[in-house]
């Protein structure tokens, strides 16, 4: 679980981050880290294995909050969408059974805005790491919607 310097600094993190440096392209950068070490347990620290629920999930890492926001390409296009985990069916619950907690709701204004969070929160990740993009763009087109909705399989 890994934030960057800003995101540290402006506190919106959970506590007992470590300091550390990562190597990228042949530069040294500064991020903080929950390397999840000495909890001895199969689940993140962070969850609540009586419900099976996120305890930091207002301050989730970039890798959580991202996780189901997918760009898919498809031939001769790129599709944008949320999906379930890949082998979701096949993750452990804390009740011992199989299968993710998450649900796929449909689509709504609270959805897109969300969407547009991530999509900048990639935009300060690319740039901390000094990374080219196009999200900017991809946001001006998540903002003009809404768009045709497309189940893809």
């Amino acid at each position: 679980m890994d934030f960057l310097p800003i995101e540290f600094n402006l506190g919106k993190v959970p506590n007992g981050l470590q300091e550390r440096t990562v190597w990228f392209n042949e530069k040294k950068f500064s991020i903080f880290s929950e390397m999840q070490l000495g909890h001895g347990g199969y689940y993140c620290k962070f969850v609540d294995t009586k419900n099976g629920r996120c305890l930091v999930h207002k301050s989730r890492a970039f890798s959580c909050d991202f996780e189901l926001l997918r760009f898919v390409r498809r031939k001769d296009a790129v599709w944008l969408g949320h999906r379930l985990y890949g082998r979701g069916w096949n993750m452990l619950k804390c009740d011992g059974k199989r299968g993710a907690l998450c649900k796929m709701l449909p689509f709504s204004e609270e959805a897109r805005v969300d969407i547009i969070r991530k999509l900048n929160r990639l935009i300060e990740w690319c740039d901390y790491f000094g990374l080219e993009h196009k999200v900017n763009g991809i946001i001006k087109w998540v903002e003009c919607g809404p768009h045709k909705v497309r189940l893809v399989l």
